[in-house]
This record gives C-alpha cells, sequence and structure tokens, in this order.
C-alpha cells in the first residue's frame, strides 16, 4: 500500500467537535468533513489486509500474536463497538482465545509495533466515545511509533484533543510536526492549513500568516488544491494581499 493510500485509509473516518466560527467566515465542520473526513481528527482506520506489512518485516511470534488479535477486535471498532473494542469479550473466544482488547493488545504487546497501532485505535475509540482525556493518553503511547503513518495518527489525534479543548497553539505543533512526516503533497496542505488555522484561534496572526503562506509556497501540486485556496483566503483575511 502506498503512503498516499494509507494516509486516506488512516483519515476516512472522523468527527470534529470544533464549532463554526464567524470571525473566519468558515464552517469548520463542512471544511473538515471535506479533509477525507477530516485528517485524524480522526477517528482513524487502517485497512487491516493492507496496512498489516508489520507481520511480515517483524516475524517474531509474540508480534504475529499481536498482529492477529488486533484483526480479530477490529471488526467492533469499524461497527462503533468501541466499548468492546477496548475492552474486548470473554464470552467470545476464538480458537480457544477470549476476545482481546485493545486496551490490553497495547499493554501485552508492549514494545513492538502492533502495541503502537493498537494504541492509537484505542486513542480513536475513546475520541468517538467522547473521552478525549483518554483519547489523549492513548495518542501519547502510539506517537512514539517508527511508523510515520501511526505518528501522523497519533499526532493528529493529539491535534483534534488539544483543539477541542481549545489549546490551539499546542494543537498547531502537533499539527506542524505531522506535516514533516508525510510526502503526500495533499496531506501536507490539508495539515499545514488547519495549523494555521489553529495559529489564527490563537491569536497568533503574524505567525499564522506565514503558516499559510508556507503551505502556498510549498505545494507542488500542478492544480491548486483546496486547501492551498483556503491558505491563500486565511492570509488575505489576515490582511495581505495576495497577487
Amino acid at each position: 500500500m502506498s503512503e498516499n493510500e494509507e494516509i486516506k485509509d488512516i483519515h476516512s473516518k472522523s468527527g470534529n467537535p470544533v464549532a463554526s466560527t464567524e470571525d473566519t467566515g468558515m464552517d469548520m465542520n463542512e471544511l473538515k468533513s471535506k479533509a477525507i473526513k477530516y485528517a485524524g481528527l480522526l477517528a482513524i482506520v487502517v485497512i487491516i489486509a493492507g496496512y498489516f506489512y508489520i507481520s511480515s518485516e517483524q516475524s517474531n511470534e509474540e508480534n504475529f500474536e499481536a498482529n492477529i488479535m488486533l484483526e480479530r477486535v477490529m471488526p467492533f471498532f469499524e461497527k462503533g463497538d468501541y466499548g468492546k473494542a477496548l475492552e474486548g469479550d470473554q464470552s467470545i473466544v476464538i480458537n480457544g482465545q477470549p476476545l482481546m482488547g485493545l486496551r490490553e493488545i497495547a499493554e501485552k504487546y508492549s514494545g513492538n509495533e502492533t502495541s503502537k497501532l493498537a494504541s492509537l485505535y484505542a486513542g480513536n475509540a475513546y475520541k468517538l466515545a467522547g473521552d478525549l482525556a483518554a483519547a489523549k493518553s492513548w495518542y501519547d503511547k502510539a506517537v512514539s511509533s517508527s511508523s510515520n503513518v501511526v505518528r501522523i495518527g497519533a499526532l493528529t489525534g493529539l491535534a483534534y484533543c488539544e483543539e477541542a479543548n481549545g489549546n490551539y497553539d499546542v494543537a498547531a505543533k502537533n499539527y506542524k510536526e505531522a506535516v514533516t512526516l508525510t510526502k503526500n503533497e495533499e496531506m501536507k496542505a490539508r495539515l499545514g492549513f488547519f495549523a494555521g488555522y489553529c495559529l489564527e484561534k490563537a491569536g497568533q496572526n503574524e505567525v499564522a500568516k506565514e503558516q499559510y503562506a508556507s503551505v502556498v509556497e510549498k505545494s507542488k501540486e500542478e492544480r491548486e488544491s483546496e486547501f492551498v485556496s483556503k491558505a491563500k483566503q486565511g492570509i488575505a483575511r489576515l490582511g495581505t494581499k495576495i497577487e
């Protein structure tokens, strides 16, 4: 699976608590829903069959077992049964093993990459269930992954939590770090724009203009993307004319 496909899978389902804002003239709910349902702000759903490169690259028995446990619980996450996805279910037995939840997978197999991926899913399950404090704690565990795809998901998840709590400067920092981890131009523009928007919400207008300008200047797309256009609008909104 290419990075572009992995990133799109990461951000394929999401919610967003940020209200529409009169000061920017934008409905951020509507805007973010267009961003492949908004970059990891984010319920992050990675397609299991395509994503589990881990098992082929790391052949140790423990990691292989962890992958199996994660694959078994994912259907509950995907259908929105977040309680069972997080905690598992002792009454569901597969090949003699009770269904293990995301929390237990992350803790039992801590130290390997599957643990980091399980932590990322746990963060999203808590986010979607409305518990942002718990979500943040699990994103914190996932952000140390060696996989850039998982790290992008964790960073954008952390940004979501900070933005929802009004910590716009911290959210912007997380978005900007996520930008450095992707080679996908569309994703760079998208995350870069949201970093600028959070800086603007934090009242850091000059820094926000610089961030918006960076999105415009670094875009290599032949056709101007939606978020490059939004970045130009942000610059104009903050008082700089775009030639």
